[in-house]
């Protein structure tokens, strides 16, 4: 029965109640107090309370508190452990904290305010339903509270007894409310635990079960979760992540989150959708990459215009492709990655995939075992034709289709990494230079020669500058080391350097990229090797094998107009890179 003193504010306009209602001194408690139940909502609480004390509806208590009864159904977020609920534990006798853990405070977080705190777990403001209640009639009559589990807007069924949630009254048809004067009695009268029950099956519960395990809501027993499924292995947050970006794909909507469809849709909607994008994830992949068919063709489906900036897998799958990169970057959502990257490779049919565009692709296709062509060329820092280069070349393994007219490679990962080791551990053509002692010219007058070995041309690849694999240098110098014959030294012992060497062959037109060539080739043994010199300074020549070498292969003469020519050998025509005289004489050059 609702107090004398309380009575004649009864009578008054609303606003003049709350103000001429004086403050409960700190001993004044309500007549019958309860401790709160471990999985109670707050609201719940307060309407219990309110049963228990006989009072009209909640709103008695909140005025004693200094809340406002219009604020009534954002009590649940709004409160803070501060002065209404210090107020509250002292009217019903309980500690603060014990008050506190009913609730849903804001998480803190910096610059996301409509972001609370659901059994500890981040989640979004939306998501709680505090101006929407549901209840389970089978627990109201077995244990005659209501539980905090049933405010969040995935739970949509009772899991202890596989009945849908009511959040309507059966008889008025009318939103159930929060300011009620009891616990399973609705406003016209009609009694909440006798409506008829909506039972669901072990399948379509399997969600609601799985959240009710994660919160601790007793009776529920992990044997119950089918773990065939991998959404059994998420945490609370990231089940509802996942749970909630997939309720907007199947609702077709264009952003990764569904907000506004949640809002809108009723109880029977809610549980039809979510049971559906639970079950996506039954007997994975089979229905995972039944669901990637069906999303694929969803725009065209919906006759949605398509962006012509968007291609690829980006074009055929839209804000799915967006959000599985994007918006779900927590690791134990890898799997869905990895079963989308098996698909893209084994079933998909679109475009070009190095036309897709997301940029952190490659991170998670990578961790399966596939790249994108695109993705591949950025990580590279190349044209793309080098990265088709290294595919013809067999450097690069991948899987290619034909889809008409075109190609579509997805790049193992394996491969890649070791062709990007190489490229991260290359040298320039400038350290090359100066390891060897000699000029950038000469350094691409080796690779010419095929002395040396460069990673990418510019012309193959796309490079601004040339790069080589670490310890090419080292190679070459070992290689020729390999051709030195001590017995070629004379019994004069006179050595020529090989700059001087090169300097006496220069004059013939005679560049050292072709004398290190006939070192290779041993038609020109050095005979020692000075350690103390940098790069190919360190070879010597043994001076009268070399002059030996220069009449063997070069043969002066007097030409008609007076002027000296030489000629060489046959043999070594390929390797001197001279010009053909004016009279077109093969072979020769003008001095």
């Amino acid at each position: 029965m609702i107090s004398p003193a309380l009575k004649t504010h009864f009578y008054l306009e609303p606003s003049a109640r709350f103000n001429r209602l004086p403050l409960l001194s700190v001993n004044q408690r309500l007549l019958v107090r309860s401790a709160p139940k471990p999985d109670e909502s707050l609201m719940g609480f307060l309407v219990r309370l309110t049963e228990e004390n006989g009072y009209d509806t909640p709103s008695w208590i909140m005025r004693f508190v200094r809340v406002d009864y219009k604020q009534l159904n954002n009590c649940a977020i709004a409160f803070k452990p501060a002065e209404e609920l210090i107020k509250l534990a002292a009217l019903t006798g309980n500690e603060v904290s014990a008050l506190t853990a009913l609730g849903y405070p804001p998480a803190d977080i910096s610059g996301q305010e409509d972001i609370v705190l659901f059994e500890g777990t981040p989640i979004y403001k939306y998501l709680i339903n505090v101006d929407s209640p549901r209840v389970c009639p089978e627990c109201l009559r077995d244990f005659g509270y209501c539980r905090r589990v049933w405010d969040l807007s995935l739970v949509t069924a009772c899991a202890l007894h596989r009945r849908l949630l009511l959040d309507k009254c059966p008889k008025c048809v009318s939103a159930l409310r929060h300011n009620r004067g009891s616990m399973s009695i609705c406003l016209c009268g009609y009694d909440y635990r006798d409506a008829e029950p909506h039972m669901v099956t072990e399948n379509e519960a399997a969600l609601d079960t799985q959240i009710h395990l994660l919160c601790n809501v007793p009776g529920i027993f992990p044997a119950e979760v089918r773990r065939e499924n991998p959404l059994a292995e998420l945490n609370l947050p990231d089940l509802i992540t996942l749970m909630v970006f997939i309720f907007g794909q199947l609702r077709d909507v264009l952003t990764t989150v569904g907000r506004k469809h949640i809002k809108a849709c009723d109880i029977h909607k809610l549980h039809e959708v979510f049971t559906k994008a639970y079950s996506i994830f039954d007997a994975f992949p089979q229905r995972y990459n039944e669901f990637l068919e069906w999303r694929q063709q969803s725009d065209e489906r919906q006759g949605r215009q398509i962006s012509p900036y968007c291609n690829g897998l980006g074009r055929r799958f839209g804000s799915f492709y967006e959000g599985v990169y994007r918006n779900l970057k927590s690791p134990t959502h890898d799997f869905l990655r990895a079963a989308f990257s098996e698909y893209v490779r084994t079933s998909w049919q679109g475009n070009y995939v190095t036309k897709a565009e997301c940029p952190n692709a490659a991170t998670y296709i990578g961790q399966d075992g596939y790249l994108t062509l695109n993705e591949a060329r950025k990580q590279l820092g190349v044209d793309v034709r080098y990265i088709e280069y290294l595919i013809t070349t067999q450097h690069l393994k991948a899987a290619v289709r034909k889809t008409g007219n075109k190609s579509m490679f997805l790049i193992d990962a394996r491969s890649f990494d070791q062709v990007k080791r190489e490229h991260d551990g290359s040298i320039t053509a400038d350290i090359i230079a100066k390891r060897l002692d000699i000029s950038k010219e000469t350094v691409r007058m080796l690779v010419s020669n095929c002395c040396l070995t460069a990673l990418p041309t510019p012309k193959q690849c796309g490079f601004k500058l040339w790069r080589f694999r670490e310890g090419s240098a080292e190679e070459l110098i070992q290689a020729i080391r390999s051709k030195i014959l001590p017995q070629a030294k004379s019994r004069k012992g006179n050595t020529l350097s090989f700059r001087a060497a090169c300097r006496e062959l220069m004059g013939f037109n005679i560049k050292i990229s072709s004398v290190v060539k006939l070192m290779l080739q041993r038609k020109l043994v050095p005979c020692d090797e000075v350690r103390r010199r940098i790069g190919l300074s360190r070879f010597d020549f043994d001076e009268d094998t070399f002059r030996a070498f220069k009449e063997q292969c070069i043969i002066f003469f007097a030409g008609r107009d007076g002027k000296t020519q030489i000629e060489y050998h046959p043999q070594f025509e390929e390797e001197f890179p001279i010009f053909l005289s004016a009279r077109k004489t093969k072979g020769s050059a003008y001095f």
